[in-house]
């Protein structure tokens, strides 16, 4: 009886583990049949007119993340991986497109699967799977053509000459070609910060007489504002000098994203500190290069300019103003940051660099000796009453000297 029991058990357990097999199998044909059909679609959409490619293209994005969902890591992930970079490198026919940079960031972030090297084509522990090396022979093919296109600008050749005046090396030269155009634009840009801060301190040299306006003219909101704006045009301190600058930065702004993004194939080569190191292997949200995004270094951007805002809303008129500037100097660096995120860390660097060169030199603007010119106005404006006459006594006759 026993020995029939045991039987039972292992007939059962065997055709279990049949069916499991089975099923696996049956599972994994699915999935081969499934991205075989997406490959279809990739080549059969290819020359499709643009809305329709990028429905099909759409649809197929969305399965291939369903996929994913099902199996996050492994060989399966990597597949999906691999044809959503090859989707996104099809969205568009133009050579350097905005699909080129989508469908390079997706590579990379699949190379970068393969631990250090990977990038270099030359992984420390080898490529896990087909997949990822077919990944890096897809991403270099797109950075030769991408390059070749971009090497013709202006652009291009003003940071590749930079990087080349500091020795091509990847462990500095990249970033320190961003160092360099940063100071460049904040030479520039001096002369314009030096006349905002100006206007700051000299708004809060005339604090004492805006408090002293605001006591007497209470009662009279329009003349109040009237004299204010006349106060604060005497003596140079005008409130627009804060927004100025920023607009002024804009142009910069654009024209350091745009060199960078012709320049971004180039900058995956490029690390710094931990971008780019041994960490991301283990953590996802670090940069593998100065060409993807690093959520370290968008930290770092975010807490400088909450300081800097910070500094600045000392200079603020009233404690209205304040308060404001105390809740947009939250709001705005959370809401740079929250936009920054899919930037490239090179990019955040230029920013980064920029921002503490400003805050350092507001730090020694604001904290100069203030003239105590309020003071001496107060003075001024007191009427000094005039010392009451008092009548001389009437003198009698001088008394006679004894002899």
């Amino acid at each position: 009886m026993y020995n029939r029991r045991t039987r039972l058990a292992g007939a059962l357990l065997a055709a279990f583990t049949v069916a499991l097999a089975a099923g696996a199998l049956a599972q994994d044909k699915d999935l081969d049949g499934e991205f075989a059909r997406i490959e279809q679609t990739i080549s059969k959409f290819e020359n499709k007119p643009p809305k329709e490619r990028q429905k099909a293209y759409r649809q197929a994005t969305k399965d291939l993340e369903q996929i994913r969902r099902d199996d996050p890591a492994g060989e399966t992930a990597h597949r999906a991986l691999l044809l959503r970079a090859r989707i996104e490198q099809r969205q568009d026919k133009e050579p350097a497109g905005n699909s080129k940079y989508t469908a390079a960031k997706t590579y990379r972030k699949l190379i970068a699967t393969a631990g250090p090297g990977a990038l270099d084509g030359t992984p420390v522990k080898g490529w896990p799977d087909r997949y990822v090396r077919e990944a890096y022979t897809d991403y270099q093919d797109l950075s030769r053509r991408v390059d070749a296109v971009n090497s013709k600008t202006r652009d291009y050749r003003l940071v590749d000459f930079l990087v080349k005046m500091t020795g091509s090396h990847r462990s500095y030269s990249y970033w320190l070609a961003i160092v360099i155009l940063t100071l460049l634009v904040k030479v520039i840009t001096t002369p314009l910060s030096h006349m905002q801060f100006e206007s700051m301190r000299n708004t809060q040299r005339i604090q004492p007489l805006l408090e002293k306006l605001r006591k007497d003219l209470a009662d009279d909101p329009r003349e109040l504002q009237k004299q204010q704006w006349q106060l604060m045009k005497d003596h140079g301190a005008n409130p627009l000098m804060g927004c100025l600058p920023l607009l002024v930065q804009m142009p910069f702004l654009l024209l350091l994203y745009r060199i960078i993004r012709v320049y971004e194939f180039q900058f995956a080569k490029g690390e710094f500190l931990w971008i780019g190191s041994h960490i991301t292997e283990k953590v996802p949200w670090v940069g593998a290069s100065l060409a993807d995004s690093d959520w370290p270094l968008l930290i770092l951007y975010g807490v400088s300019m909450y300081i800097s805002t910070r500094m600045t809303s000392a200079g603020a008129v009233d404690k209205a103003q304040q308060e404001q500037q105390k809740m947009m100097s939250i709001m705005m660096p959370a809401m740079f940051v929250l936009i920054f995120n899919y930037f490239p860390s090179a990019f955040i660097l230029y920013w980064l660099v920029l921002n503490l060169l400003t805050t350092t030199q507001q730090y020694f603007m604001l904290n100069k000796p203030v003239p105590a010119l309020a003071l001496e106005e107060d003075e001024d404006e007191i009427e000094v009453a005039p010392a009451p006459v008092v009548a001389a006594a009437p003198r009698g006759p001088r008394p006679r000297k004894r002899r």
